[in-house]
């Protein structure tokens, strides 16, 4: 494999057995956080929240098979704002400037707008990026 390969690679393969709740799953083709594991020989049922969009997956597996895993991209911003439209305004250590973040909901919004108000000097969050999507990670 080349250094190309290695660094084009956006999913890994484990196994269903060192799967547990919290972790991170490729469901339906989606990254998911794990919400249960539920191991019902000689199957295991795996349900995941889209890291993304919020939705809901689940999938069977047999107990020996490999799965992927999603190799997720972490990375630390100090938030300046979040616009109307929930569009956070966000900046690296290096300077670059990202305000392609958008929180889903009012319920989301408020929160961060609160995490911004109650730290003056600057909050910061991480933002989790898979596959040219981008999160906020809490």
């Amino acid at each position: 494999m080349t250094a190309e390969d290695v660094a084009a690679q956006v999913t890994a393969p484990t196994k269903v057995s060192e799967l547990s709740k919290g972790g991170y799953v490729m469901l339906k083709g989606r990254a998911c956080k794990i919400v249960s594991v539920d191991a019902a020989d000689p199957r295991v049922n795996i349900v995941g929240v889209d890291l993304f969009s919020g939705k809901k997956y689940e999938e069977k597996f047999a107990a020996d098979a490999t799965v992927e895993v999603p190799i997720l991209e972490r990375t630390e911003y100090i938030l300046l704002g979040i616009s109307e439209d929930r569009y956070l305004r966000l900046i690296a250590d290096d300077g670059d400037l990202n305000e392609n973040v958008r929180v889903d909901d009012e319920r989301e919004a408020k929160a961060v707008q609160k995490l911004f108000d109650e730290n003056t000097d600057g909050a910061r969050v991480t933002v989790f990026s898979f596959d040219g999507e981008e999160r906020l990670a809490w």
